[in-house]
C-alpha cells in the first residue's frame, strides 16, 4: 500500500464530517452504549478480532469478506489483525489493514443528512469505504454507501461456548471502559445483558418456563427497541406475561408519551394461534381493549406481544374489605363502563365481537403514565376517576356476524365454565354432549357475574354445597349440573348483604338478576342493563371519548357515579 493510501486509511475515520445532526437509531444506541463513540468503536474492533477473547474466532471478518465479495470488493483479512479505531467529535469509524496491506474503512456513525463527506481522498486512493449497521434502519437511504448488516453477530455469539462467558465480559469491561470515562454502570448492564441473552447464559431472571425465552433480553423486529425481561406476572394454561423495560426508540402510535415499560406475554407451544387471534383483535384498535405497541417472535420462533402496562383491580391492588365504600363505588363504575364497551364492542360497524371470556382476571385498568405506581398515586387516581377499566386476554372473541350464522354453535366450550351463562354450557345425556350457544348476551352474563365478584369478593357458585370438596372432572361436571338446573343461583345474598348493607341489597339483587337471567332472551342487552345501572346508582355521563383517544392519558370515566363520592 502507498504511503499515500495508508496516510488516507489511517485518518478517514477524522475526516467523517463535524455537522452531525438527528439520525436513526441503531442496535447499540438500544442498548443505550451509543453515546461514547469510542467504546462503541472499540467494542466492534474487538468482535472483528479472530484472536479476541470473546470466542467467535473470525466469524465476523469471513461474514464481512464475503459481504464484500458480493459486492466485487477485493478484500481478504490479513494473517495478523490490524484494526485501529478513529473518533473525533461527532463521528467514529474503524481502518482495517487486510491482507496485501489492502485498506478498509468501515464507518459507524452517521453524518449530517446521511451525505457522505470528507471520504474523497481515501476513495480517490481505492481504499473501499462501507458503512456499519445492525439493524435496517441504521444508515439512511441517502448514504452512497454499501452497508454491511451485522444481523450474524446474534448468530455468531450464540456459537460461543458457555464456558466463556467470564472472559468474555471482562474483555468486554475493559474495552467498553476505555473512552471518554467510565461508561454509567446502566449502560453497562445493557451491553451485558444483551449478551447474556444471545449466550443463553444463565441469569436470576424468572424465564425458564416458556421456550424461547432463555434470555434477559428481546430485540424488536425492526431493531429500533430491546424489551429487557423483568418478573413474571402473570402464568395461565396459554401464556406467560412479563413486565419489560423498553430501552431505544420508546414512542408507540395511540400514546402522548414515550412508553418505558409494558407487559410481555408469549404462547405457550400449542396455543400460538390464540395469541394471534389476540392480536387480530387488539389491531383493530378499540380503546375498551387492551393496547398492542409491538409483536415479534423469540429466536425459537415463540410468538409475543407486547402490551400497554395496565394494573390490578382496586380490590386486588389495595386489598379492599367487602363493604369499604371505596370497594363498591369502583366496583360500580367499572361494570358500568364495561357495560359501555360492550355495547361498542357488540355493534361494531366493521366486525362487531363477542368477548366469551369475562371474568375478574380479564379486566385490568388503564391509568395515566402507564409505569408503576405507589398505592397512594393508585388510590388517587382511583378517587379522581382518571381511570379507564379494559379487557385483556381477548383470544376466545367471536365474530357476532359468523356466530348468528351457526346459530351460536362453535362445536366446542370456550370461555371460563364458571362465569358462563346456562345456554354456552354443554348438555350431558349419558355418553352425548350437546354443546351451547354464544352471543351477545353471554358477554352481559359473564360481567354481571364479574360485578357480583367485585362487589362481595366471593366466587360464583362458592356458597353452594353441592362444589364443596369438590376438584378436577367432578367439580366440573357438578358445576355443569347446576348451570343447567332451574333455581340454582351463581350469586349468594348474604353475601350481597354484607358487602352493600340491608339497605341496598336489593337494588344490587335487582341488578343482578336481570343481568343474570338464565333464559337469554329474558337477559337485557349490554345497553339496556347499563341504563338500569345509570338508575341505580344515579350514574350521569361524564365525558365522551374523544376523536383522538390517549391511551396514556385517560382523563375520567364515561360513566361516573354522583350519588358515592370517592376519596
Amino acid at each position: 500500500m502507498s504511503e499515500v493510501v495508508q496516510e488516507g486509511a489511517d485518518s478517514a475515520a477524522e475526516e467523517l464530517g463535524d455537522e452531525a445532526e438527528a439520525r436513526p437509531l441503531d442496535t447499540f444506541d438500544v442498548l443505550g452504549v451509543a453515546e461514547d463513540e469510542y467504546a462503541y468503536a472499540s467494542l466492534i474492533t474487538w468482535l472483528l478480532d479472530p484472536e479476541g477473547e470473546h470466542g467467535l474466532g473470525g466469524v465476523l471478518q469471513e461474514q464481512l469478506a464475503r459481504f464484500l465479495e458480493a459486492l466485487g470488493i477485493d478484500w481478504q483479512p490479513g494473517e495478523v489483525y490490524d484494526g485501529r479505531v478513529r473518533v473525533n467529535e461527532d463521528n467514529c469509524g474503524i481502518v482495517l489493514k487486510g491482507a496485501g496491506n489492502k485498506g478498509l474503512v468501515i464507518v459507524l456513525r452517521l453524518f449530517a443528512g446521511g451525505e457522505v463527506r470528507g471520504l474523497e481522498g481515501v476513495r480517490a486512493a481505492g481504499v473501499p469505504v462501507v458503512g456499519l449497521a445492525y439493524g435496517p434502519s441504521a444508515f439512511p437511504s441517502t448514504a452512497e454507501l454499501p452497508v454491511w448488516r451485522l444481523q450474524g453477530l446474534a448468530q455468531a455469539l450464540r456459537s460461543v461456548p458457555n464456558g466463556r462467558f467470564s472472559q468474555l465480559l471482562a474483555e468486554l469491561r475493559r474495552r467498553l471502559n476505555q473512552g471518554r470515562g467510565t461508561l454509567a454502570s446502566s449502560r453497562l448492564s445493557a451491553v451485558e445483558t444483551f449478551l447474556r441473552s444471545q449466550l443463553k447464559e444463565g441469569t436470576d431472571v424468572d424465564r425458564t418456563r416458556v421456550e424461547g425465552i432463555d434470555a434477559e433480553m428481546l430485540l424488536s423486529d425492526d431493531l429500533s427497541r430491546a424489551y429487557v425481561l423483568g418478573q413474571v406476572v402473570g402464568e395461565g394454561g396459554q401464556g406467560t406475561v412479563y413486565t419489560v423495560v423498553i430501552q431505544g426508540e420508546q414512542f408507540f402510535p395511540g400514546f402522548a408519551n414515550p412508553v418505558a415499560e409494558a407487559v410481555m406475554k408469549v404462547a405457550h407451544g400449542g396455543h400460538e394461534a390464540n395469541l394471534e387471534r389476540e392480536r387480530e383483535v387488539m389491531d383493530m384498535g378499540d380503546p375498551g381493549v387492551v393496547r398492542k405497541l409491538d409483536a415479534g417472535a423469540t429466536a425459537a420462533g415463540t410468538p409475543y406481544l407486547i402490551l400497554e402496562r395496565l394494573h390490578r383491580l382496586p380490590s386486588e391492588r389495595l386489598s379492599l374489605e367487602v363493604g369499604d365504600p371505596l370497594r363498591i363505588a369502583s366496583a360500580v363504575d367499572i361494570f358500568a363502563n364495561l357495560l359501555q364497551t360492550l355495547h361498542e364492542l357488540h355493534f361494531r360497524r366493521d366486525e362487531p365481537l363477542v368477548l366469551c371470556d369475562i371474568k375478574p382476571d380479564n379486566v385490568l385498568l388503564r391509568m395515566p403514565g402507564h409505569c408503576e405506581l405507589s398505592d397512594d398515586e393508585f388510590e388517587a387516581f382511583l378517587c379522581e376517576h382518571s381511570y379507564e377499566p379494559v379487557f385483556v386476554d381477548v383470544a376466545c372473541a367471536q365474530d357476532v356476524h359468523r356466530l348468528e350464522e351457526k346459530d351460536g354453535k362453535l362445536g366446542e366450550m370456550i370461555g371460563t365454565p364458571a362465569y358462563l351463562p346456562p345456554e354456552s354450557i354443554p348438555e350431558l345425556d349419558g355418553d352425548h354432549i350437546t354443546m351451547g350457544t354464544y352471543s351477545r348476551k353471554t358477554d352481559v352474563y359473564s360481567l354481571t357475574l364479574t360485578f357480583y365478584v367485585l362487589l362481595t369478593g366471593k366466587r360464583p357458585y362458592e356458597h353452594d354445597a353441592n362444589l364443596q370438596g369438590l376438584s378436577g372432572r367432578e367439580f366440573l361436571l357438578q358445576l355443569f349440573t347446576l348451570k343447567r338446573r332451574e333455581g340454582a343461583l351463581p350469586y349468594d345474598e348474604l353475601a350481597i348483604e354484607h358487602a352493600v348493607g340491608v339497605s341496598d341489597k336489593d337494588l344490587v339483587l335487582e341488578l343482578l338478576n336481570a343481568g343474570l337471567a338464565a333464559d337469554p332472551d329474558e337477559r337485557p342487552s349490554a345497553q339496556a342493563l347499563l341504563k338500569q345501572v345509570e338508575q341505580a346508582f344515579g350514574l350521569e355521563p361524564h365525558r365522551t371519548r374523544p376523536e383522538r383517544y390517549v391511551y396514556d392519558g385517560p382523563v375520567a370515566l364515561r360513566q361516573r357515579q354522583t350519588r358515592v363520592e370517592l376519596g
